[in-house]
């Protein structure tokens, strides 16, 4: 809702305590706010990923004690969830 918004906005799990239709509403917030600025959010909510498209979603895996970030495809993304 900023005129100039930073480049870029972390978020830590937004949808903590929100109502699960407030969750749609902050999701559409995000879309039409990453028009002007890169939002990066993480989350551990199924419910609230699934607002997104999965072409916006990368997972992080620990993987030899490093945070591996990748985008799955739809099938991957399903068993990942």
């Amino acid at each position: 809702m900023q005129p100039n918004p930073p480049k870029t906005i972390l978020i830590d799990e937004p949808e903590l305590g929100l109502h699960p239709y407030a969750l749609e509403l902050l999701a559409n917030l995000f879309n039409i706010a990453s028009y002007k600025t890169q939002i990066i959010a993480t989350t551990q909510s199924p419910t609230f990923a699934n607002f997104f498209d999965i072409d916006d979603i990368l997972v992080v895996d620990l993987i030899n004690n490093s945070s591996i970030l990748k985008r799955l495809n739809a099938d991957e993304f399903k068993v990942w969830l």
